[in-house]
């Protein structure tokens, strides 16, 4: 978790690309723009490119509807198809294939980047972990919400309740997991 509060700290200094930094969307439509990427699945990436072993965790462990919509959460998803049909063949797999600027950006720079994680099996865990917590707040918001509307029936109110009480009670396996590690 330390290497993604790093990154979020570099990210606040302007050391890199922020989430909120677009770049023109790969398909070439004018005027739609895709996020760089949120700082744990740019880590999680350069977990993923620089240790090849890392690819069965993240594949058990990830659930797509955790990545946003961003280039990076778009190469990670590619990442896995490729491993998933045994077409990786390491990074080359990506960069060997027809792919737009921004991907091959993405990548070139995760590759060139000299300082890896040095524990790069705790970041994996520690990205996926952050991404699951921040994929669960949004549920738990959207539940919120819903639950505030007015004329909601009380066979909706208690089914939403449920599930607010089942996000909450994985967000805190998830908190108590991160603070058990540290």
């Amino acid at each position: 978790m330390q290497e993604v509060r790093n990154s979020h700290s570099k990210q606040r200094r302007g050391d890199m690309s922020t989430d909120g930094d677009v770049q023109t969307h790969e398909q070439g439509e004018p005027g739609v723009e895709r996020p760089r990427g949120l700082p744990a699945e740019v880590m999680l990436l350069q977990t993923m490119l620089a240790d090849e072993r890392l690819l069965e965790m993240t594949a058990d462990r990830l659930d797509p509807a955790w990545l946003s919509g961003s280039v990076a959460a778009r190469v990670i998803q590619d990442v896995l198809r490729l491993y998933g049909s045994n077409e990786w063949d390491g990074p080359k797999s990506l960069l060997n294939r027809p792919q737009g600027e921004e991907t091959g950006n993405l990548v070139s720079e995760l590759l060139l980047d000299t300082q890896p994680p040095k524990r790069p099996e705790a970041v994996t865990v520690d990205c996926l972990a952050s991404l699951e917590r921040q994929w669960l707040e949004h549920q738990v918001r959207d539940v919120r919400k819903e639950l505030s509307k007015p004329g909601v029936s009380p066979a909706v109110v208690a089914t939403l309740q449920k599930q607010w009480l089942d996000l909450d009670s994985k967000l805190r396996h998830i908190a108590a997991f991160l603070m058990g590690k540290q």
